[in-house]
């Protein structure tokens, strides 16, 4: 908490007017992470074509690259050390699951309205769960090899 408060330029105390606790910090971070990847999400629900999964993926992948540029806010390395938090903190491991949960309900739906116009049978719930748990493997490779990897669309809306 004195490197936070050192790094926002305040004193220790008024950190913790805001935060009462490491974890408290560490949530308040997790949920404004994760509420950044649900607008994301939602900009392409609210679309009048229906995103493909491997648009959704690109647009998820599109938002690491631009966070894990920021110099003050790197999404990445933060989604990482709130994963490691959670090992240790119930607290933290409740708002991380509530978060996904709630950022789940949205692929979900992406994947439905996909699903809609598919020729092909899709498995809503399989594709949907396929997309979730690539979130995480996108995030860690942003860390370990320091670019978000390329993801390219085709023509193609399969």
């Amino acid at each position: 908490m004195d490197e936070v408060a050192a790094a926002a330029g305040v004193s220790a105390g008024t950190t913790y007017t805001y935060f009462a606790t490491k974890d408290d910090l560490i949530i308040a971070t997790v949920e404004i992470a994760i509420g950044r990847f649900e607008q994301v999400l939602q900009q392409l629900v609210d679309q009048a074509e229906p995103a493909s999964p491997t648009e959704v993926l690109a647009a998820i992948a599109e938002e690491l690259r631009r966070r894990a540029e920021h110099p003050r806010y790197d999404i990445t390395k933060i989604g990482l050390q709130a994963w490691a938090e959670s090992i240790r903190s119930p607290a933290v491991h409740r708002a991380i699951r509530d978060g996904q949960h709630h950022a789940g309900a949205i692929l979900r739906t992406l994947v439905e309205r996909w699903a809609a116009t598919s020729a092909d049978q899709v498995d809503v719930a399989r594709t949907t769960e396929l997309l979730h748990t690539l979130v995480p493997g996108l995030m860690l490779a942003t860390v370990l090899t320091g670019q978000t990897p390329a993801l390219s669309i085709g023509s193609s809306r399969r």
